[in-house]
């Protein structure tokens, strides 16, 4: 039998700039996965080298506060000194002192997630955190400004948590993939009692997809990225009455992988990863595809005229061009997939080379966005290796090979 297959692909492309965008001077890392101000000038980045930057100039220098060994997600400030720092191996981090010293705090929860994907202050004593991306899924929550921490297992609502968003101290979403019962299908879970109990306000349609960012410009509109390797359309998800309830949005007929979501306004706005960020300015209507950078993940408004977004390296917006612009550094591949032969008769072969550490996921889908096999899921996977899948038991048609790692899809 005959097959053709597709393969979601990560394109590295040299950052470069768009009207209104600059890049960042900051150190080279495989991704800056996210970044986060307490104010105009006062914000910290987080990379999968293991480095919490800091910058008390808007983002036109930064400064290393802290070098660890863990591949660090996620970092949120609720007042300018007390900040929580979240790994995707087995490290959460807090500091009360604006970043001079951070304390690894994973022996005050337990249990602990493998990872903390999402963070969010909506105060300074209730702290949330979740994940992982990779499951399982729990809901971190501390009351005490981060001594003490209750731990939920989330493994009824979903199997993964990527992201949150809390209006106040009880009212908030987290948002992830949901239960293999239901289909693996993309998730946003709402709560007003603080977490005690969750409802479902929005899942996609398809199988294997994430809600993965979430984001408001204004508390009213809310906006969360539907992150999918089966093909197209390009989706996401859009709420006009405070995240009550939710719509599809067509964001193209062709495929894009997306990551980020972000709207600095109700009319304008961006999502995206890997090599392409697409750009709205009428609600969400048209989108177009604008050169910025690499690697999307997350979108960090300031006010009506400046935001920044996480990924390849670091960028800035802003409403009028008033910097120069700085050179991108080199960004290289981060890992390789070869599946072959294309078409394929009866036996596929797929060869990665895992560049850095990272967990692994490999599955094969079929036209319709079935799931035919998941090939691997390990964590801690490096280095050279191959694999070989039989389809003689499989229809012909098109497949789909899609990897998924810490540092997006491929």
């Amino acid at each position: 039998m005959k097959y053709t297959f597709l393969f979601a692909y990560l394109l590295i492309t040299s950052p470069s700039l768009s009207a209104q965008w600059t890049t960042l001077p900051v150190p080279f890392a495989t991704r800056y996965d996210d970044i986060f101000f307490i104010n105009d000038t006062l914000g910290w980045a987080v990379n999968s080298n293991g480095s919490i930057l800091h910058t008390t100039d808007a983002g036109a220098s930064w400064t290393e506060q802290e070098d660890t060994d863990k591949y660090l997600r996620s970092i949120e400030f609720a007042t300018p000194t007390l900040g929580f720092c979240g790994s995707l191996d087995f490290g959460f981090y807090r500091t009360t002192d604006g970043g001079l010293h951070w304390d690894d705090i994973t022996g005050h929860i337990d249990p602990m997630p493998s990872g903390i994907c999402g963070l969010a202050a909506p105060t300074p004593e209730v702290i949330y955190g979740c994940g992982v991306w990779s499951s399982p899924a729990f809901v971190i929550k501390s009351s005490d400004g981060g001594t003490t921490w209750i731990s939920t297992d989330m493994s009824a609502h979903a199997s993964a948590l990527v992201d949150m968003y809390f209006v106040s101290a009880d009212t908030g979403f987290v948002c992830g993939k949901a239960t293999a019962a239901r289909g693996n299908v993309g998730t946003i879970l709402y709560t007003t009692n603080g977490g005690q109990s969750w409802t479902e306000v929005y899942h996609t349609e398809r199988s294997h997809e994430y809600i993965w960012k979430l984001q408001s410009p204004d508390g009213i509109h809310f906006y969360g990225s539907i992150e999918n390797a089966q093909g197209p359309p390009t989706l996401m998800a859009r709420s006009d009455d405070k995240g009550l309830t939710w719509t599809t949005v067509t964001v193209d007929e062709q495929y894009h992988y997306i990551q980020c979501v972000g709207f600095i306004n109700t009319m304008h706005g961006w999502t995206g990863a890997t090599g392409t960020l697409l750009e709205t300015t009428d609600g969400g209507t048209s989108w177009t595809p604008v050169l910025v950078g690499s690697d999307y993940n997350r979108f960090f408004r300031i006010n009506a005229y400046t935001a920044f977004l996480s990924g390849g390296q670091l960028y800035k917006y802003t409403d009028s061009l008033t910097s120069i612009p700085i050179d991108p550094l080199p960004h290289d591949e981060v890992h390789l997939m070869h599946a072959y032969p294309n078409p394929v008769y009866d036996d596929l072969t797929i060869d990665v080379d895992i560049i850095s550490k990272t967990h692994c996921v490999i599955r094969l889908f079929a036209a319709d966005g079935q799931l035919l096999r998941t090939i691997c899921d390990q964590p801690d996977v490096s280095g050279e290796k191959s694999f070989s899948v039989s389809l003689r038991d499989v229809a012909p048609q098109k497949l789909y090979v899609s990897m998924h790692t810490n540092e997006g899809w491929l």
